[in-house]
């Protein structure tokens, strides 16, 4: 992938200025419990600051799933929609990744960081049950 690729799927993906802080007023004034209450442990900027670096790790984690998938496309992979219906247990499975390459068939679970919501990585293959 070319640099120019790389970044314009970044900018696309980590769309920041304007349109995150009228997202973020948008949902302080619909949702103002959630940033501020009795039993709240932080205080507003806090949680305001917590809000803004969490959704930038999510736009992150799927900017990386989105440049892992077109790896995996210039190198010879076939790639699968993310989605898996399972019709004996009438559910619909999500994959970060889902490919087939060498006659085998891969299913990839993406982490950006080890400590975030571990109980997820030992309940992903008991999905397929």
């Amino acid at each position: 992938m070319k640099y120019e690729e790389f970044k314009k799927m970044l900018d696309e993906k980590m769309k920041v200025g304007s349109d995150l802080y009228i997202d973020l007023l948008s949902t302080i004034i619909n949702n103002p419990s959630r940033y501020t209450g009795l039993y709240r442990l932080t205080n507003v900027n806090e949680k305001i600051a917590q809000n803004i670096s969490q959704s930038n790790e999510i736009k992150f984690g799927d900017f990386m799933e989105d440049i892992v998938t077109e790896y995996l496309i210039e190198n010879g992979f076939q790639t699968y929609h993310k989605k898996i219906v399972d019709n004996e247990k009438n559910k619909i499975l999500s994959v970060d990744q889902l490919f087939a390459g060498n006659e085998n068939i891969y299913i990839v679970e993406q982490k950006m960081r080890d400590d975030h919501d571990s109980t997820k990585k030992s309940r992903t293959i008991y999905k397929f049950y």
